[in-house]
C-alpha cells in the first residue's frame, strides 16, 4: 500500500512542470510597454522613470526622461528589477 502511494506521488510530481516564468514576466511587463513607468531597482539605487520601448526575456529597453524633455536609451537586465510601477501624473 505504501509503495502505490509512493508512485503515485512521483507521478503527480512529474506531471506537474514548472510554468515557463520568462512567458509570464514578459506578458506583465507587456502592459507597460509604451507607458511611463517608474523602475525600482533590487540594489536600492535610485528609480528609473521613462517609457518601456521593447523587452526580451533577459533585458529591457527603456528611453529613460532626464533633465526635462532629456531622453536617454538604456538596457537593463531583468534579474536587476525590484518593480515596475505605471507614472501617474
Amino acid at each position: 500500500m505504501a509503495e502505490k502511494t509512493a508512485n503515485l506521488k512521483l507521478k503527480i510530481k512529474r506531471n506537474k512542470q514548472p510554468k515557463d516564468v520568462g512567458s509570464s514576466v514578459i506578458s506583465f511587463l507587456n502592459r507597460y510597454v509604451g507607458k511611463k513607468c517608474i523602475i525600482n531597482w533590487v540594489s536600492g539605487r535610485p528609480p528609473i522613470i521613462g517609457y518601456i520601448k521593447e523587452l526580451n526575456a533577459y533585458e529591457i529597453l527603456i528611453d529613460e526622461v532626464i533633465q526635462g524633455n532629456a531622453r536617454q536609451e538604456r538596457v537593463i537586465f531583468k534579474h536587476a528589477i525590484a518593480s515596475v510601477s505605471e507614472k501617474v501624473q
